[in-house]
């Protein structure tokens, strides 16, 4: 089971009316009545939206109901929020077989009588989610779904978007719709319970079961726990239907996965942006190494020190890190690449710059970069620094590459 709690960028975060969603959500009843109109057949009536207790609801109730039912709330503040509910094919399947006698694989083969039962299931089911919906919010006076104020509709079909895979490689066009069983539950509820007193909010960040908010005097919670809230979705479908729910259709099982993958995609990205560093550190270490060898007299060795002093010292230096109990987390990763950005600065010196107004050139750079001199060579000496350079140069001569290990 698919469950998903989300703002309308339709209706502007959820700010404003809700009639572009509205609008947005009858869209089915008004291809049935153009299909009907094309084939010159009278278009039958629209089905309309439903609520706890209610079906064949028009658009103007929901929008004049939806927006009216806004008291206390600020400008800036949603007005309302939008539930999808969309039953896996394995789900939908199942529900199928308890309308018709035999294998469906569309809803376009069902009769009108099947179609109204397997529809009458949905907005059952739906109707069941949102008194879990209320109850999760653990408010005083707030346990059932028809003490909220929403509208739900029942959609059949889902259209191929521009960002979908299948749509870039070219195998379909925007604007398709998709094969197979697609039936799903849209679901619109106000901000405030159907009374105004309370204020709801599925997407607050402040963590459930935690009562440290007041309401008039009295401790109350204030989030909303949306996992929760998905596992009582699948648990509730498989009740109402008496569905056998395999493992990995389970929610919790699912959502730790994508914890899981989330968890290895970070440290990936953790292990490209070091490989990054290595590779920037013996790049600036190769083309230190060169600019060195150029240089003939002792004077000018030495000085090329002192004005790269500050990136040798971080080229040179060892670290002696436990990676089982000083691993990098990735922003010392990435303070370390802009680090490097920063350094780069003092990189570019020749024997042809080597001249006292470019030595104070970028000593004066070097201070901006480290005002209070805190990569001062603290550890290392110049002398320490320029033997350090013979000792690579040696090496590069010897074996034309850098060695990696290199010890002060």
């Amino acid at each position: 089971m698919y469950t998903k709690i989300q703002t309308s960028m339709k209706s502007n975060g959820n700010k404003g009316s809700s009639i572009a969603i509205a609008t947005y959500l009858e869209k089915e009843d008004l291809l049935n009545e153009s299909n009907s109109l094309n084939e010159n057949e009278i278009p039958e009536k629209r089905a309309g939206f439903f609520t706890h207790n209610r079906d064949g609801i028009f658009k103007s109730e929901v929008v004049e109901s939806i927006d009216n039912n806004k008291k206390a709330l600020g400008r800036n503040d949603s007005k309302f929020y939008c539930i999808t509910l969309a039953p896996t094919k394995s789900e939908q399947l199942h529900l199928l077989k308890q309308v018709s006698d035999y294998q469906i694989d569309s809803i376009d083969k069902l009769t009108r009588k099947q179609l109204g039962l397997f529809e009458a299931k949905l907005k059952e089911y739906a109707n069941e989610v949102m008194n879990e919906y209320a109850k999760n919010f653990k408010r005083d006076g707030l346990n059932r779904g028809d003490e909220l104020l929403y509208f739900g509709k029942v959609e059949h079909k889902r259209q191929y978007k521009g960002t979908d895979k299948v749509v870039k490689e070219g195998k379909v066009k925007s604007g398709e719709f998709k094969p197979g069983l697609q039936s799903h539950v849209h679901i619109i509820v106000s901000r405030k319970d159907k009374n105004q007193k309370l204020k709801l909010s599925p997407l607050s960040n402040e963590k459930a079961g935690k009562a440290n908010s007041k309401l008039n005097g009295k401790k109350v919670q204030r989030g909303f726990d949306r996992v929760a809230f998905k596992i009582s979705a699948e648990q509730v479908f498989d009740k109402s239907f008496k569905y056998q729910r395999k493992p990995q259709e389970q929610a919790n099982n699912m959502i730790n996965n994508k914890r899981i993958m989330k968890t290895k995609n970070q440290n990936m990205k953790i292990a490209n942006l070091e490989g990054y560093v290595n590779a920037s550190k013996e790049n600036r270490k190769s083309k230190f190494v060169k600019q060195y060898k150029r240089l003939e007299s002792d004077h000018q060795k030495t000085e090329f020190i002192k004005a790269n002093a500050d990136s040798l010292k971080q080229l040179f230096i060892q670290r002696s890190v436990n990676p089982e109990t000083q691993k990098k987390s990735q922003k010392e990763h990435t303070n370390e690449v802009l680090m490097d950005m920063h350094i780069q600065n003092c990189e570019n010196i020749t024997e042809e710059k080597l001249s006292k107004d470019n030595i104070a050139e970028n000593q004066t750079r070097r201070s901006e970069i480290d005002p209070e001199g805190k990569f001062e060579l603290s550890n290392f000496t110049i002398e320490e620094l320029k033997g350090a350079m013979d000792k690579e140069v040696e090496i590069s001569q010897k074996s034309n590459s850098i060695d990696n290990g290199l010890e002060l």
